[in-house]
């Protein structure tokens, strides 16, 4: 069974349609046009995205395509385990997203060309290839504010990375019970508030499970203090860079918290995206490898560099 009421909280449903498609690499003008239309005093960070299709469900984390998000995080443990020693949880999470196990992040990257890659190329992880360009691509702008923007070692990163340790009715109890503090305008949990609420029998199991998972990896949590809007936002997280694929992709991610009918966090994001016409698609790709921005380049290993040699080989067909 998948997560139902997290799968909402997306980015999909802020999405600014711009109706001025992507047809070459010359796309400075257009970013400074529209990244000025969001901030004309430096008080924004940019982001970009690429994919290679026109989804429903753009931006979306793969763990809300009706996967079972507990099932999928502990498979990865279970059989490679000496692959996660010592990571945190944010970096597991990440290593996984890196291995294609459904997760709640999503990648972006700092730099516009190799979104731009991403959307043209039609490259999928299954085969490691570029496949036939059929369909239009879609570019993201992604825009919001240094607050909304953590580093790997962020408690609220720690928080939200702790979410796949929870079967979907521990979320869907730990929503329930976040939303009354919510309504209660209670923004702050703490041992003694908590304690207060045993006192007068309310049911707080789930919410202490939560923070024991957190504080495995950070005992200072056993103290709570724990701000129930921060488990209901997306942020973006620069991660620890510890592999070569993060690092030639200018990679990081957005993570996504649970969702509530109450609150996200959505209106202090601004996202524009912008077509990209399938017929454009190979002149893209092609303009792009003249600047160093290719397969072999973007991910570094032999298998990638192999397939991007016979790419080159048959130039002359479409793909």
């Amino acid at each position: 069974m998948g997560n139902n009421l997290s799968r909402k909280n997306s980015w999909s449903s802020i999405v600014k349609k711009i109706n001025e498609p992507i047809c070459d690499t010359n796309i400075l003008k257009l970013l400074n046009k529209y990244e000025s239309l969001i901030d004309n005093k430096n008080n924004y960070n940019f982001f970009y995205r690429g994919e290679s299709q026109i989804f429903e469900t753009c931006l979306t984390p793969s763990v809300f395509r009706n996967v079972n998000e507990k099932e999928a995080y502990f498979d990865a443990l279970t059989y490679f385990p000496n692959e996660f020693v010592g990571l945190s949880a944010l970096s597991q999470l990440a290593k996984m997203q890196h291995y294609m196990y459904p997760t709640r992040l999503l990648d972006l990257t700092t730099n516009p060309l190799v979104a731009l890659w991403f959307a043209s190329s039609d490259y999928t992880t299954e085969t490691k290839s570029c496949q036939q360009s059929n369909k239009d691509g879609q570019f993201f702008i992604i825009a919001t504010r240094k607050e909304n923007i953590l580093s790997f070692e962020s408690d609220r990163a720690l928080l939200l990375s702790c979410f796949a340790k929870l079967d979907e009715d521990e979320q869907n109890n730990l929503i329930k019970f976040l939303e009354r503090q919510l309504l209660n305008k209670n923004n702050r949990l703490d041992n003694d508030y908590i304690k207060q609420l045993k006192t007068n029998n309310v049911n707080v199991d789930v919410f202490q499970k939560y923070i024991s998972e957190v504080s495995r990896e950070r005992t200072a949590f056993l103290n709570y203090r724990t701000n129930p809007k921060h488990i209901f936002s997306t942020f973006i997280v620069r991660p620890l860079v510890d592999n070569d694929r993060l690092e030639k992709q200018n990679g990081l991610f957005a993570i996504f918290g649970l969702n509530s009918g109450l609150y996200n966090n959505n209106d202090e994001y601004k996202i524009f995206s912008f077509v990209i016409p399938k017929q454009y698609k190979r002149k893209i790709v092609d303009e792009l490898d003249k600047l160093g921005i290719n397969q072999a380049t973007l991910f570094g290993d032999i298998e990638s560099r192999a397939k991007y040699n016979n790419f080159k080989k048959n130039a002359n067909k479409t793909f």
